[in-house]
């Protein structure tokens, strides 16, 4: 989930004029968790934040694990999921993609994020503060292929 860290580094002071899918993201998290998504998951576990490797820690990290799958699925779609900026509602505390114009890969970004954000709120309280800034050396196992995970059509 390599999106988080990128925020991280641009900087508060910039979010307001970054356009596309890892604003998109950030602020999807938070709508749905009511979490900072740059301090509550960036840096958990193996899977959220920058890289990916090895086993997933928790659900959470399994969160992240899977929305690198599905962003993975994208790029073989020849979509850009860090870019495709889209338009969501949120109604009855889900997330709508299918909304205002949106490209078809748009859509299918915003999917990606949509499960992410409800895995995070779905799996709050099994959060587990030792992941929190886990050492990315620790993750050393074979890192398992992107099969099963939701991605979207």
């Amino acid at each position: 989930m390599r999106p988080l860290l990128l925020i991280a580094i641009l900087g508060v002071g910039a979010l307001s004029v970054i356009h596309g899918s890892l604003l998109n993201f950030k602020v999807l998290i938070e709508r749905i968790t009511h979490k900072n998504a740059l301090i509550h998951f960036n840096g958990y576990g193996c899977y959220c934040g920058k890289g990916g490797r090895g086993k997933p820690r928790d659900q959470t990290d399994m969160c992240c694990y899977k929305h690198d799958c599905c962003y993975e699925g994208l790029h073989s779609k020849q979509c850009h999921p860090y870019i495709d900026h889209y338009r969501y509602l949120i109604i009855n505390d889900d997330v709508i993609c299918e909304y205002r114009n949106n490209s078809h890969c748009a859509v299918l970004a915003c999917e990606c994020d949509r499960h992410a954000a409800l895995c995070f709120r779905k799996y709050a309280k099994t959060y587990n503060k030792k992941y929190h800034r886990y050492p990315y050396v620790l993750c050393k196992e074979t890192t398992p292929k992107c099969r099963g995970s939701k991605k979207p059509k």
